[in-house]
């Protein structure tokens, strides 16, 4: 039964609520780009464990995380410290959707670890030569993110 969940269709759903509800980012597909073009990027990791195994990956240019950040906090200057917690709360709030909607969609058992942060591409720290992946990208206005999970 867990070959058959459709992961691209409800991380895709997912990406597309959290940015509005909570990151307050309006995001559309993006055909161009990868991780590996991103400005200043961030990347915010987790594992899931249990009937699925996987790493996602979120890596964002500087301006998504900032400006994700600013609205988080409802318009208030943030440091690089708040950009990184929002980052890790924002991330943490789209996967507890995701993993919610695959445990009761396909009557699973899958949890996810605590995200953990770092300034670079997804592809640095997930290497891209240990593991394929399916990448995800979206755009929001000039800048844009991508979310990278392990095959």
């Amino acid at each position: 039964m867990i070959a058959e969940i459709n992961v691209e269709k409800i991380l895709d759903s997912s990406v597309r609520d959290i940015s509005r509800r909570v990151g307050k980012l309006e995001v559309i597909d993006s055909q161009k780009g990868s991780a590996g073009e991103l400005e200043s990027p961030y990347t915010v990791c987790v594992v899931t464990t249990g009937e699925m195994q996987d790493v996602l990956s979120f890596c964002a240019d500087g301006q998504v995380m900032e400006a994700m950040a600013r609205n988080m906090m409802h318009g208030a200057d943030v440091n690089e410290k708040d950009i990184e917690y929002c980052a890790m709360e924002f991330f943490n709030i789209l996967c507890g959707q995701m993993i919610s909607t695959i445990n009761r969609t396909y009557n699973t058992r899958v949890r996810f670890s605590v995200p953990s942060i770092r300034r670079g591409n997804c592809s640095d720290d997930v290497g891209r030569k240990i593991w394929n992946q399916r990448s995800y990208s979206y755009s929001c206005g000039a800048a844009k993110f991508t979310v990278l999970e392990k095959i």
